[in-house]
């Protein structure tokens, strides 16, 4: 996806989600999909327990991304991996 309008954004923060899991291809901006930046600012809106970023694209190298997503304090929002599976209680 490339926006969620403020409408379901509303909707999912009203809802108290326990995960949400969303789309950030890559660090910059794209015209069809979310980047890092954008995701970030949705996940704050919807206020989830826990993001899963999914749908990355190869330049995002995983480990970076780690260290980029703490450097910023986002500790509700792991990395999505190809097969993975996961509980949150």
């Amino acid at each position: 996806c490339r926006e969620i309008p403020e409408k379901v954004t509303k909707t999912l923060r009203d809802a108290r989600l326990e995960v949400l899991v969303i789309d950030c291809l890559r660090l910059t901006r794209h015209p069809t999909h979310l980047h890092l930046e954008l995701a970030l600012e949705y996940i704050q809106k919807i206020s989830p327990k826990l993001a899963v970023l999914t749908h990355m694209g190869h330049e995002l190298e995983h480990l970076e991304l780690q260290k980029e997503l703490k450097a910023r304090g986002a500790k509700n929002v792991v990395i999505g991996t190809d097969g993975a599976s996961f509980f949150y209680s």
